[in-house]
């Protein structure tokens, strides 16, 4: 299946008005600023198992960690210093 021609303009029109706006906010930057590009992620620290081949009717236990179900990680990265803060 191809991708619908439409997404490809939005892809294209959106990269074209980040990129403008990107120079603008660069440009108008105080000696006491920085832009920051900021991520998250989720990820899990428990088993969860979903399928599997196992004999019919069997209940095979899974060795899992106690605790807390999530790990989260938020980080932030300058494109110009290249700093990493980490929260």
């Amino acid at each position: 299946m191809s991708r619908p021609r439409f997404l490809i303009l939005i892809d294209a029109l959106f990269s074209s008005r980040l990129s403008r706006y990107n120079e603008r906010l660069m440009g108008d930057l105080g000696a006491d600023e920085a832009v920051y590009f900021v991520d998250a992620v989720h990820p899990e620290y428990q088993t969860k198992p979903s399928h599997g081949w196992v004999k019919a009717g069997s209940n095979p236990a899974i060795k899992t960690t106690a605790g807390r179900g999530r790990v989260n990680i938020h980080g932030a990265l300058s494109l110009e210093t290249f700093d990493t803060p980490f929260v």
